[in-house]
């Protein structure tokens, strides 16, 4: 009877084990990237040997073991750009001020002050690879500002057509290597016809800043197409408060000079230089590439997320705030995205924790802890009863 008891209390022990653990999981259901637990029972056996073996009874529960549940939890969509998800077998890879590697599939990320990418949470740096796939801090190091870019190539689409007499192309902005902004005006007058037959039209080009002249040269066309040798114009335009500088402007390959109308509508259609950027959205791109998007329409790629893959469900074991680490001995295999393993942007994986599995576990853990309480209550009575037999006698 004495080991009743002590049998019970191990059930008793066991199945409010459990409900901690239940307890647990229903307290996560919203924390993104938690993964469930799950608590194992085994029994526990006493007795050696081949023949006491067979006359041997349990002694209990064993509920020491607990794993975790590493399926996948459902995906919401944030529509924040540093919010990432996973999908499929893998984890982020993050590090601690003491410089142990943690893992998660919690994707909520954002730069700090020093411009090093956190956790939203915990503040742990998440880890990047470098070109020879060493492990690294994600950061805004030589990205934090995309440098100018002077114009070197401007191009026109449009048409200049052969009964008309004059055009004008104003407010065409342009940028030194500064990155400051010069507004230029194209003056483009036609001239009398040469060639024979007269099919060779050629137009004069004078390049203005405000009212003083910078260069000029000619376009011309042979019928309706751009002259292979007057397509294009190369000036070095001394441009106002900065050194001069070597333009090309050309028209582009749908540029025609037909005669079907008297109105010209040469334009600009781009031009190759740019200002200074300052940065305007960041974000992690499907292969897990940081993309960076610059205020002058530019871009630039960073560092690529380091993930983590484990062999098992076995080899990680949860520390808090979500975070895992691997179990003594083992290291992970780090990779990057692939088709197996994909990156979802401005995503967040939740829980995985299952509620209506979890509800049907807490009854079976209290019906256990009534059982077990039962026996101890059983046994305890025939304990009492055994004392008052002796008490008798």
């Amino acid at each position: 009877m004495i080991d009743s008891i002590f049998t019970a209390m191990s059930g008793l022990e066991g199945h409010q084990k459990g409900l901690k653990v239940i307890s647990n999981n229903v307290a996560n259901m919203n924390t993104a990237g938690f993964k469930a637990s799950v608590v194992d029972f085994a029994d526990v056996f006493t007795g050696a040997g081949s023949e006491r073996r067979r006359e041997a009874t349990g002694s209990g529960v064993d509920v020491s073991r607990t794993r975790l549940d590493l399926r996948d939890g459902d995906r919401q969509d944030t529509g924040r750009d540093l919010d990432v998800a996973l999908e499929g077998r893998g984890f982020f890879v993050l590090q601690d001020e003491e410089g142990r590697l943690r893992y998660s599939r919690a994707g909520g990320f954002e730069f700090n002050d020093d411009g090093r990418l956190v956790g939203r949470l915990h503040g742990l740096k998440v880890m990047g690879r470098d070109g020879a796939g060493r492990l690294e801090p994600i950061e805004l190091t030589g990205l934090r500002g995309n440098p100018p870019k002077a114009t070197r190539r401007v191009e026109f689409k449009g048409s200049l057509y052969s009964t008309d007499d004059a055009h004008t192309i104003d407010a065409l902005t342009i940028y030194d290597s500064t990155g400051a902004a010069h507004t230029l005006k194209l003056e483009l007058t036609k001239k009398a016809a040469t060639g024979t037959g007269s099919n060779v039209v050629t137009w004069g080009v004078k390049v203005l800043e405000g009212i003083n002249e910078l260069g000029s040269g000619e376009f011309s066309f042979i019928g309706s197409i751009a002259s292979p040798f007057g397509s294009s114009i190369k000036l070095l335009l001394p441009l106002s408060n900065t050194a001069p500088a070597e333009v090309e402007f050309v028209l582009g390959p749908d540029v025609r000079g037909d005669a079907s109308s008297t109105t010209s509508t040469l334009a600009l259609a781009q031009q190759d230089g740019y200002a200074p950027g300052d940065i305007s959205a960041l974000a992690f791109n499907e292969k897990g590439q940081l993309t960076v998007t610059y205020s002058n329409g530019q871009s630039a790629t960073g560092s690529t997320l380091a993930l983590a893959e484990f062999a098992s469900d076995e080899q990680v074991q949860a520390v808090g705030d979500g975070l895992l680490e691997a179990r003594l001995g083992i290291a992970p295999t780090l990779r990057e995205a692939g088709a197996d393993l994909k990156v979802r942007s401005k995503t967040l994986e939740l829980s995985n924790v299952n509620l209506t599995q979890e509800f049907s576990t807490l009854i079976l853990m209290q019906r256990g802890y009534q059982a077990s309480s039962q026996v101890l209550t059983t046994a305890n009575e025939m304990l009492q009863q055994l004392f008052e037999l002796k008490g008798r006698r």
